[in-house]
């Protein structure tokens, strides 16, 4: 893993400064899209499957058919919105921030920090004596194992659902619906004058 502080004479795209080229590099890799599983599947996550959301059966898929994103991406998708708030002057400088931008930030501060605590890892950081430097220097390079996300994004946009199948999706007549702290939602939702289908991806 490539943990220098400074970068190298070819960085990658993700540790450049803001533009329209390292945006597009981000987004191609933080794009939240849906896919399908089974019941069987949500059980086995834990779940209770009277409550999640199903594929109607006008869909035309089976009628154990449950909507489902990958976590991995979501928490990609939130460092792409701390980057982006640590450049806040180049994304948002001169527009309206409501209290609904913070609260999406906040819970991505803590949607990271929860999953790395979670699947803490005992990786080992040594030091060096480096040129210029007084005291040891932590070496970031750490040799890891990793998964390849590349064969996970690739999955994921070969079996992602296309946006003319989510719109024809609603409520059906007998569904189990969840609490939620509507006072907040509606108060945060009415401060920033955004619609209740508002696209949290573009955050």
């Amino acid at each position: 893993m490539n943990g220098s502080l400074f970068p190298g004479p070819n960085p990658s795209i993700f540790r450049l400064p803001p533009s329209p080229e390292v945006d597009k590099a981000w987004d191609s890799i933080s794009e939240v899209a849906l896919f399908t599983i089974t019941t069987k599947d949500v059980i086995k996550m834990g779940k209770d499957p009277s409550q999640t959301v199903r594929l109607p059966e006008s869909s035309g898929f089976p009628p154990d058919t449950h909507l489902a994103q990958f976590d991995t991406v979501h928490q990609i998708h939130c460092l792409n919105a701390l980057r982006k708030a640590a450049f806040f002057k180049y994304y948002y400088d001169k527009k309206f921030v409501s209290r609904l931008y913070w609260i999406h930030l906040s819970h991505c501060a803590g949607i990271v920090l929860q999953n790395l605590m979670c699947q803490a890892n005992l990786d080992v950081i040594t030091l060096n004596w480096v040129n210029t430097q007084k005291n040891p220097f932590p070496d970031f390079n750490v040799n890891k194992k990793c998964r390849d996300f590349g064969v996970i994004k690739k999955w994921q946009d070969e079996h992602m659902l296309g946006e003319e199948l989510l719109k024809k999706i609603v409520r059906p007549k007998t569904y189990v619906e969840l609490p939620a702290p509507i006072q907040n939602i509606m108060d945060a939702f009415e401060e920033a004058k955004t619609p209740w289908d508002f696209d949290w991806t573009t955050m």
